[in-house]
């Protein structure tokens, strides 16, 4: 009894410490960004970001860029110079603000969008050059990091999608967007509309030029064997569709 009660105590002692260590890695760092995207084009080629220290301690800012590329609902993430940052690496101390810059080299125009992803990364207090980076151990310890969508846009903008419904072999039903635009559409919200209004998903979701997401509903509230309807709320507006619901898989493309 005794050997049970010291390994519950010790398993006690060892969630709170984690719980403690968890809550201070997310007050370690706090820093803010204004705007949280940037969309960029042959004609305004750069912009700049204000990054604000909100703690009360000095903070130092690695700025990286990624080009960000979807497949199959994936996300992948590679080096660019298509796209730069600078500085990239700053320091801003308490209750003060910096700028970086964003630009393109982009000087063609394009048909479609392309997209990247620019990451600010809060680090050790220890780092302050660029060159103490490379002499940190593999793994640096990351205080914060922020993940923002930059864009350069066709000068033509074309947004339009495609929406599909289809019965699954397990009994449930899948939503299929297809954005077959130019540039990339954000889905903020998906509610089915039975008898009452029932938010299916508040997903949050980018969808580049000619590719596809698809969400799979788990709960169905009165779903008729042929057709939902649903309410889809984008970053281009709010609409409401009727959709057939195929018996057949819905078609990669």
């Amino acid at each position: 009894m005794w050997k049970l009660k010291n390994i519950l105590c010790a398993v006690y002692v060892c969630a709170y410490v984690l719980l403690q260590a968890l809550i201070s890695v997310t007050h370690a760092g706090s820093f803010g960004v204004t705007p949280t995207g940037i969309s960029l084009d042959i004609l305004n080629n750069k912009s700049i970001i204000a990054v604000n220290n909100h703690g009360h301690q000095k903070a130092i800012i690695q700025a990286e860029v990624f080009s960000w590329i979807q497949s199959d609902g994936q996300n992948q993430y590679m080096p660019t110079q298509e796209v730069w940052v600078e500085p990239k690496l700053l320091t801003i101390f308490p209750g003060k603000s910096q700028y970086i810059r964003v630009g393109t080299t982009q000087r063609e125009p394009i048909t479609q969008e392309k997209a990247y992803r620019l990451l600010l990364t809060e680090l050790p207090s220890a780092i302050t050059e660029p060159s103490d980076i490379e002499n940190q151990p593999q793994h640096i310890n990351v205080l914060l990091r922020l993940n923002l969508p930059v864009y350069i846009t066709p000068i033509t903008q074309i947004r339009l999608q495609q929406w599909q419904a289809q019965h699954n072999n397990n009994g449930t039903i899948s939503i299929k967007m297809k954005n077959v635009g130019n540039s990339h559409i954000l889905i903020n919200e998906i509610s089915i509309l039975a008898d009452t209004e029932y938010v299916m998903n508040k997903t949050y979701k980018v969808v580049q030029p000619h590719q596809s997401q698809t969400w799979e509903i788990t709960q169905q509230p009165n779903i008729s064997e042929d057709s939902i309807k649903i309410k889809v709320k984008t970053d281009i507006g709010e609409q409401n569709l009727l959709l057939k619901i195929s018996p057949d898989h819905l078609k990669k493309n």
